[in-house]
This record gives structure tokens, sequence and C-alpha cells, in this order.
């Protein structure tokens, strides 16, 4: 609803109080088969010869990973089909304690539960998880404030985020070592650091995606949790980064490991195989609402600094890439993936990108290719982290097995935020002045009520693609002696980038939102950081309503519920409102987010009815399973929103 109070145009949304609670059912946890690993299995056939390519590849690389613990340990095979570990929860804190403090200062800044689950209901926990957090600085302090009084660049690197993707936990772990007591250590002179060497504590017991510690639901994705904020590790984690208010943001993930299509040559039997060739790939912070200042300086600064240290390393980069068959200038709808292209010998005799698809009526058939890198998503972690005012980047690594090739799934990270850290070194001041510029220019924006100054909940694909090519390694089999051999090749991709889109649908940013709901709202929304202030009396105001008109989980083949919020029932999403002016009076103490503040465009996407992941839609997708398991959204903090309600109702 927009309104104007005391001369200030405001948007409105009401939240009928609902203070039901009740505690979930309780049964027996059920701890993994194999803690803190599990068996080396390749998402797809991966042939001993591509192994060893791979290995000699990472040799070359002159890196040492040797003092890891997962190394040292000597529990874990690299073998497909053996059994691989992590680095169990009490070796990461002896490895963390046996660094240098001489520029360290670390403590455990939570414990969390991790629930089973039986017969479809939450479960009692199966113990408690501990999150450490390391601060590097010079000299060497812990606390925000202290850190924040050194007025140095404050550069924040996490991993697995993802329990299963190890390989970033890893990463974090070579850069603490080399900050605290080798060859970066210099770095502190100019910048300070923070490192969550392993997000997912839970997850990476469990050797799984998601974390358990919800009560309501298991294995939750947390890199789709930046809105909702349902497990207790994103909201530790959002208090802490909007403590340290960093200035650039790092995240470390894994991806599947993936092929193309084999094909006989001519009248030889030559088979190639083409296979996913980068060994890190790096996507800027996707939101169109994140300062432009700042993708600039990603774009023009840090992204081509680490793109050739990681070629310098010897190593592959790529922008990250999903492929698909939808046309240019719309959202990617089928994602066909790597393994789906035909071999590059084809391409470049066609000189054509195409794809090999299933038809849909089973048959098969050759389409247009198109590939994008990330879409909007407020729910992913480093966008939600980008609009707290921070330059962010997400790095991936392929896998294909947890102790299979971790020596170049490692490197990739470690090439990318050693190059960050030297970049952000060489240009403190001026990175220093730059973030404080644009955050300043956030806070103004928030002041600025014009058809100009739009809050953007989708977007547009440019129309225009740029070139980019992708690397691939081709395994190529002799027809003679059928032995196999890698060589390294590239595709020629013409890639939509988000960060040249344009916005599709958006509303005109108001000054400030008011909102009359309970404390658990509240409470949720200020895991962004936001401030609230409470109107002094009771005031009588005219208002633009929103009604819910339409909700849908899908619009043809297309599916509308976002990733981590579609393994509810019944999930589904707001698809249409219309509006009404009223007038309306709120009661003294009333809620009011004012605009004004660095991180309040991240709380505003969990308001806006059609934002991919409001507070609406996790009503809509939690309305039907939390009852049968004791909650209730809206006491959790969500809004109601039926067919028909006012939004919210």
């Amino acid at each position: 609803m927009k309104r104007k109070l005391n001369e200030i145009s405001l948007r409105t949304w009401l939240l009928v109080l609902v203070l039901l609670f009740v505690l979930p059912s309780i049964s027996l946890a059920d701890p993994p088969e194999i803690p803190w690993g599990g068996v080396n299995r390749a998402n797809l056939d991966y042939p001993e010869y591509l192994r060893s390519y791979h290995d000699k590849k990472f040799e070359a690389t002159k890196f040492d990973f040797s003092f890891l613990p997962r190394v040292t340990n000597g529990k874990s095979s690299s073998v497909l089909g053996e059994k691989a570990y992590q680095a169990t929860q009490d070796e990461l804190i002896d490895y963390i304690a046996s660094l240098s403090p001489k520029n360290l200062r670390w403590k455990i800044i939570g414990e969390f539960p991790s629930y089973g689950k039986a017969e479809g209901v939450a479960s009692v926990s199966d113990g408690s998880f501990k999150l450490p957090l390391l601060v590097f600085s010079d000299p060497p302090v812990f606390s925000p404030n202290e850190v924040k009084a050194l007025k140095k660049p404050v550069i924040w690197l996490q991993g697995q985020i993802h329990g299963g993707e190890s390989s970033g936990g890893d990463a974090m772990q070579v850069l603490a070592k080399r900050l605290a007591e080798g060859d970066l250590n210099y770095l502190l002179e100019k910048i300070s650091v923070v490192i969550v060497p392993r997000y997912n504590v839970d997850g990476a017991w469990r050797n799984q995606r998601g974390t358990n510690s919800y009560r309501y639901r298991i294995n939750i994705d947390q890199n789709r949790d930046n809105q909702g904020f349902e497990s207790a590790i994103t909201r530790t984690m959002h208090r802490l980064v909007n403590e340290y208010e960093p200035f650039f943001f790092g995240d470390a993930h894994e991806m599947g490991f993936t092929t193309g299509t084999g094909y006989v040559k001519g009248e030889s039997t030559r088979l190639t195989i083409d296979w996913s060739g980068y060994d890190i790939a790096t996507l800027i912070a996707p939101i169109y609402n994140h300062p432009e200042k700042l993708k600039k300086y990603i774009t023009d600064v840090f992204e081509p600094a680490y793109h050739k240290n990681v070629e310098d390393r010897g190593l592959n980069w790529a922008w990250y890439t999903q492929t698909s068959t939808t046309p240019p200038g719309e959202t990617p709808g089928r994602v066909v993936g790597l393994r789906g292209y035909v071999s590059a010998d084809v391409r470049a005799k066609s000189g054509d990108e195409i794809v090999f698809v299933t038809a849909a009526d089973g048959g098969e058939k050759y389409v247009p290719l198109q590939t994008f890198d990330g879409a909007i998503d407020t729910g992913i972690t480093d966008p939600s982290f980008g609009l707290k005012g921070a330059c962010s980047i997400l790095t991936e690594s392929t896998t294909p097995a947890i102790g299979v090739n971790l020596g170049l799934r490692v490197a990739g990270h470690v090439s990318v935020y050693e190059s960050v850290l030297k970049t952000a070194y060489e240009r403190a001041d001026e990175f220093y002045d730059t973030v404080l510029q644009a955050r300043a220019d956030m806070a103004a924006r928030g002041k600025k009520v014009a058809d100009d100054n739009r809050l953007v909940l989708t977007i547009h694909y440019p129309e225009e693609s740029v070139k980019h090519n992708i690397p691939v390694s081709t395994a190529i089999q002799d027809a003679a002696t059928m032995s196999w051999s890698v060589k390294p090749g590239v595709f020629e991709s013409k890639m939509f980038l988000s960060r040249n889109g344009t916005p599709n649908i958006s509303v005109v940013q108001p000054r400030a939102y008011v909102i009359k709901a309970n404390d658990a709202t509240i409470a949720r929304l200020a895991h962004s950081g936001v401030v609230f202030e409470r109107l002094n009396k009771e005031s009588e105001i005219e208002v633009e309503a929103y009604t819910v008109d339409a909700a849908s989980a899908k619009v043809g083949d297309t599916n509308l519920v976002p990733s981590g919020m579609s393994g509810w029932s019944d999930a589904k999403v707001i698809t249409a409102v219309s509006t009404t002016k009223k007038k309306v009076k709120f009661p003294k103490d009333t809620y009011v987010m004012y605009m004004d503040q660095v991180r309040a465009t991240h709380a505003a996407y969990a308001l806006e009815p059609l934002s991919l992941r409001n507070y609406g839609n996790y009503y809509l997708c939690m309305k039907t399973d939390m009852p049968k398991i004791g909650g209730d959204p809206v006491s959790e903090g969500f809004f109601k929103a039926d067919v028909g309600d006012e939004y919210p109702g």
C-alpha cells in the first residue's frame, strides 16, 4: 500500500496478530551412516584416465595442501567406490587452534542442533555442532567494533554452506594458514579478513546439501534461506555480517561434474566425449538493486585480476553458467546442462551452437542452446550479502566425488580468493572509499520516491549476448588401440548476462514501509539488518491496499516456486494482486521501516507481494504441512496470503 505520513510516501501492509505456537512432535534422531564422509560416487561415469588427467593438472600448479586435516588424518580414499572423509569437527577446531595467534583471533560463535526425521515429523537433535569464526587483523582484534575501528576494508570469506561441498571449506583452511603464518600475512597491514571455514556444520556431518537445524523440516538449503531465515545458522551468519559490515563477500561452492554426448566420427570408430573443463567458475552477485558502483568495481577491478591469477596458476576459469533452450530476453526455463552438449568437433563443423535434447513426445531433436549466468534471487547468499552494501561473488569448483581430484577443486577456490585479498590490499584506500560511497548512495536513494527509483523484482535477460569460451576437456578414443587421451578445448558460447538485463516486474521504491505485524515477523525481518521505528500516535491514513487475486505453483510447464521452498507438499506463490484505496487506522507503536538504511532494500524484498520470496509466499508454501508437525507459519512470522485476502490477511 502506498500512503503519505508527515509528507513521506510509504507502502503499508497489515498483518493479523496470531499468537498460536505448538512445539513439534518428538521422536528418535537418525545419525548418518558415515559421519563426516561418504562413498566416492560420481554423478556420471568418471573414468580413470580423466581422474589421472586432473590430478596431474593439480600437480603442475605447485600448490601444497598436504597439511589439511582431512589429508593428515589418512582416512580418505580418492578412488571411486571407496570411502572419503572431510575433517571432523574436532579435527577442524584443533587445526584452527594450531595456527599462529600473531594476527588471528577466533571463537566458537554458535552451537546448533541437527534434527533427525522419523515418520515425517521433526525429532530431537542428534547433537550440538560448533561454528568457528576466524578474524585476521593487524593489530589482532575480534569484535566487530574493534575490526571496523581499524578503518581497513573487511573481506568476508566462507566455505561449505552446502555440507557436501567440502572443497570450499578446505580452501578456507588453506587461506587461514597462509594469513596466519604464511605468504599472505603481510596483507593484514591494509585489510582485515573474516573467515567461516565451515558454514553448514551439521550438513558436513551428514555429508548433505542442507542443514537440519530447523525443527520443522530437514535438509534446508541455506543458500536459498537468506530471505526467510528458517535456519538458525543463517540467522547467526546474517547477524555477524550485519555487525562486521564486510566490504567484500566470497562464498565457495561445488557443482556437479558433467559430460557431453559421445558420437562416432565419420567412418572411423573414434569416440569423442566433452567434459566440463573449467576448474573454477565465478558469479558476480546477480541482483538488479545491488549498488551499481560495486558491480562495476567487481567487474572492472576484481574480476580481471582473479581471472588472470587462475590462468597464471595453470587452471581454467569460466563465468558461472547454466544452459537453457529459452529464447533470449526471457528468464531461463528448461535447463539442460553440459551433458547435453554435442561434441566440439560437430560444433566447429556446423558453426552453430546446438544442443541434443529429448523432445516432449519422447523423441530426440537438436535445438539452439543459450547460456546464462545466475538469475535474480534474494534468497541466495551472495546477492543477499551484496544488498548489504558489499562487493559479492560466488565461486564453484567442479566435483566428481567427495575425495576425487580434491587438490584441483581446492586450488580453484584458493586461486580466486588469494587474488581478491591481494587486489583489496593493493587498492585498499580506493576500495574502502568506493564501498563507503556506495553505501551512502544506497541510504540517499532510500529517501527518494520517484518513478526512476524502482525496486526491481524480476528482470528480462538481455537480447544481446557476449562471447564466452567455456573450457571443456575432450576425451578421444584411438580407433586402433582403443586407448583414451584427454586434451583441453573450448565451447564458444553466446552468454546472456544478468548484469546486462533490464527490469521486468518493478515497483516505485517507497520512503518507508509501515507494518502492523506480530513480533515474530519483525524479528524475522530484523535478521536482514534493518532497524524499525514505531508510530508515536494513532494515525488514520489513506492507503492503497493489496488483495491476493491468484496463487499457483506453475504457469504452463514453468515452475514458479523458488528453489528451497518447493519441499512443502502444497507449495505455491502469489501470481497476481489488485489494489484499492481506503483509509486505515494505524495504532500507536505500529512498526515503521524507513528505506534510508543500507540494508533496507534486502528486507523490502520480503514485503513486496510479487517478489520471489515474499513472506506471503512462505505462508502459502508452508500452510498445509507445517500444522501437521505442530507449527503455524503466521506464528513463525510469515504473512497470511490466501486468495481473496488482503495482503497480508
